[in-house]
């Protein structure tokens, strides 16, 4: 090999080098900020169609990620929205699947707020429902030992009842044998002389 060839082959690698890395190169070392300069400068310097979609779909992936140095999901709405509908380019299309990726997630989102508070309410009622339960059972502790002192009380007026039976059972037996006496004893002086 010669010397001239060999100094400019390293001449031209050293040119390589030093040059700036490409709005890609940026992007999928996952320098997002400085890929997003980029393509944001490609947007407005650039009216080729297959580069400028390219940044705008880029651009747009950035701007989605909420991590990103760049989150801004309005703007990456708005170039989806413009790459679906002029586009019949890959581009388009992926944006037209992202959009519809994002209709999707927002029903989700929707749907879960929507399940969420529909829990939330149904944990309130829940929790109205065991407040009154707990004062149901409080008004039915109390009733209960109501009639336990009544079942008490009752028990003591029958025991008091059977008491004065048993007494007014005597008092008739002592009355029949008084009587059975006074009978006696007015046969005897209806006997007697006067």
């Amino acid at each position: 090999m010669r010397p001239g060839i060999l100094a400019t082959a390293l001449l031209l690698l050293s040119a390589a080098c030093s040059l700036p890395p490409t709005p890609d190169q940026l992007f999928d070392d996952g320098r997002l900020g400085a890929a997003a300069a980029a393509y944001e400068a490609i947007l407005v310097d650039t009216t080729d169609g297959i580069a400028r979609e390219r940044a705008a779909f880029r651009l747009a992936l950035i701007y989605e990620l909420p991590a990103g140095p760049r989150y801004a999901p309005e703007k990456s709405l708005a170039l989806l929205e413009e790459l679906a509908a002029v586009s019949d380019s890959p581009y388009g299309r992926q944006a037209r699947q992202l959009l519809a990726g994002r209709k999707r997630i927002e029903r989700l989102r929707r749907s879960l707020f929507e399940r969420r508070d529909r829990i939330h309410r149904l944990h309130a009622e829940i929790q109205d429902l065991l407040v009154e339960l707990a004062e149901h059972e409080a008004r039915l502790s109390e009733e209960l030992e109501k009639n336990q002192r009544l079942d008490d009380t009752v028990e003591q007026l029958e025991g008091r009842l059977s008491s004065l039976r048993g007494r007014l059972d005597e008092h008739r037996r002592e009355a029949d044998r008084l009587s059975i006496e006074l009978e006696k004893l007015k046969e005897i002086d209806l006997l007697s002389p006067p």
